[in-house]
């Protein structure tokens, strides 16, 4: 089938589909005229009028021309505070309700007069039930008042006389005052006043400032110019024939209690230093001193600690000494005991004593030995049967220099 019999058949078909179609589309009429054959329809809704809605009477915004208050605005806040200078003499206050329903008291707002101290403007908010919400400004304009109503410098006088319009001053003092005390008073109670520059003063000219301020911040200065004396004329003033003659000048001069010198020193610097150095000297020699001590000491113990052990070497060599010659002594004995008892009865030498052998502890305790024979123990002369060897009698000496040695050194 060619292509153009075959889109005449398609355009065909779809015309007998298509008419059914749209005859089932049509809404079929009612000739009756009865509403309850009729389609029923859905109803439009009417829109109802909007409710009105609730308030509280709050502001959107609250805000004073070129000023700033001491916290931001918050709708729930209803008190603010605001400083300003004492050139400011008006302000221009603005708000805006957060519901358009609500409405502000013309009055409370647009420019407003200011006057010297607090000034207190009120801000009423009234909602369409009825009910009001307020809130509370407060401006204080600072004072114009910046004088001062006295001004003391204590321990000494004005050159010119006071006056709250005057602010520049002059003061003489001598070379020992190095601070004065200044009490100036204010003539508004809000202002305060502040000094500076009046200690250490040097030599010469000194300027002292006193700033008087308000609450705004505003301020005015009064300047006192100190001339403080050099040492040289103090010591004048200090001559015979320096006093004063008049008891009338006395009396005018303004007589008052003298400041006292912080730094009574001054001038003794040298002596000061000289102390010091002294000071140093005798805690040097002091611990040099301690030092030695504890080393001498320290070499006196070590010292008697070596003669100690000498000593007891000494000791004990001579007891080993007198162990060794304690055989020969003995030996030497019994000699001569064998050759007393050989002698005959009849004989003079049976009368001769026989000393007994003396024991080890004896011969330890004595300093010197004593000949086993002695003329005092014999009536008639003996020929010595025996002597001693020099060897012996070396080493008898010998132990005898130790002990001497040993007690001389005690």
């Amino acid at each position: 089938m060619k292509l153009r019999n075959k889109l005449f058949f398609f355009f065909a078909v779809s015309a007998l589909l298509l008419q059914p179609v749209m005859t089932y589309a049509e809404p079929t009429p009612n000739p009756t005229g009865d509403p309850s054959t009729e389609t029923p329809t859905t109803p439009t809704p009417t829109p109802s009028s909007p409710t009105a809605p609730t308030s509280d009477g709050y502001l959107k915004s609250l805000s004073v021309a070129g000023v700033r208050f001491n916290q931001n605005f918050s709708k729930a806040v209803n008190e603010y505070t605001a400083t300003v200078t004492s050139s400011t003499t008006s302000v221009n206050i603005s708000a805006t309700t957060e519901v358009d329903t609500d409405t502000i008291n013309e009055g409370d707002l647009g420019f407003k007069n200011l006057q010297d101290g607090e000034n207190v403007f009120k801000v009423n908010v009234k909602t369409a039930s009825g009910k009001t919400n307020t809130y509370t400004i407060k401006i204080i304009r600072a004072t114009t008042n910046l004088n001062l109503k006295s001004l003391t410098v204590v321990g000494a006088t004005l050159n010119e006389p006071f006056k709250s319009t005057t602010y520049n001053y002059t003061v003489d003092v001598t070379y020992n005052v190095e601070a004065v005390t200044i009490r100036p008073e204010v003539e508004d109670e809000s202002a305060t006043a502040t000094v500076s520059g009046s200690t250490n003063l040097s030599v010469g000219k000194n300027t002292i400032r006193v700033l008087v301020k308000n609450s705004a911040g505003e301020s005015q200065e009064y300047r006192i110019i100190v001339t403080r004396g050099t040492e040289d004329e103090l010591n004048e003033e200090d001559e015979p024939g320096s006093i004063v003659s008049s008891v009338d000048e006395v009396e005018k001069s303004d007589v008052v209690t003298p400041v006292p010198d912080n730094n009574p020193g001054k001038g003794n610097t040298l002596t000061y230093i000289l102390v010091v150095v002294v000071c140093i000297i005798l805690l040097t020699i002091g611990i040099v001193g301690i030092y030695f001590y504890v080393k001498t000491k320290e070499r006196s113990e070590k010292s008697k600690q070596k003669r100690i052990e000498k000593l007891k070497k000494k000791q004990q060599k001579i007891e080993e000494e007198l162990t060794g010659l304690m055989p020969v002594i003995t030996k030497e004995m019994e000699q001569e005991h064998l050759q007393a008892k050989a002698i005959p009865e009849e004989s003079p030498m049976s009368e001769i004593p026989v000393r007994e052998i003396p024991q080890m502890d004896e011969l330890e305790d004595t300093i010197e030995l004593e000949p086993v024979t002695r003329e005092e123990d014999i009536d008639f002369e003996i020929e010595p049967q025996s002597e001693l060897k020099p060897s012996e009698s070396v080493i008898s000496r010998n132990v005898l220099e130790e002990f001497d040695d040993l007690f001389l050194d005690e």
